[in-house]
């Protein structure tokens, strides 16, 4: 069972990764392909299946994203299922009509002004939506600042970050 499932382009798997990353280690469970389709399983049973059983879709927005025709599909499965649709910005760019369409009303978190506290809001949001009484203690921190970097408790995912 998961609570979140992760739309993105493969030209995007660091970023995905790390939003993964972060919202599992603050108790968040993620489904995200291909990591989560068992071998030998049908993406195109997979994933509808994920995301009609995700409470929150967190929509890795870029470029890529939206050329991407698994994104475009997974956001119109997200959108007839009426699933809450948090699109997190990784670059600047201009929304093509259909993501244009789709994401008219949403609130978009921009990741590509700092990562860090975009992050942490998607982290804040998602367990805000998920009404986790007794959520873990936020692992992204600001303490230190380097600029566009995260800091967390990982000291091997802080190597990968900054």
């Amino acid at each position: 069972m998961h609570d979140v499932f992760i739309s993105y382009s493969s030209k995007n798997q660091f970023e995905a990764d790390l939003v993964k990353e972060v919202l599992q280690s603050n108790g968040i469970r993620c489904w995200m392909a291909p990591d989560d389709i068992p071998f030998g399983e049908n993406y195109a049973k997979a994933i509808p299946a994920a995301v009609g059983s995700c409470r929150i879709f967190v929509l890795l927005l870029s470029g890529a994203a939206q050329m991407s025709p698994w994104v475009s599909k997974e956001l119109d499965l997200a959108v007839n299922g009426s699933k809450v649709i948090i699109p997190f910005v990784l670059e600047e760019c201009e929304l093509l009509d259909e993501f244009n369409f789709y994401l008219i009303g949403a609130q978009r978190l921009n990741a590509y002004q700092k990562k860090s506290d975009a992050l942490q809001s998607l982290v804040y949001r998602v367990q805000a939506l998920l009404s986790l009484e007794s959520a873990p203690a936020i692992h992204v921190t600001a303490t230190t600042r380097v600029p566009e970097g995260l800091h967390t408790l990982d000291p091997d995912l802080d190597r990968r970050i900054a």
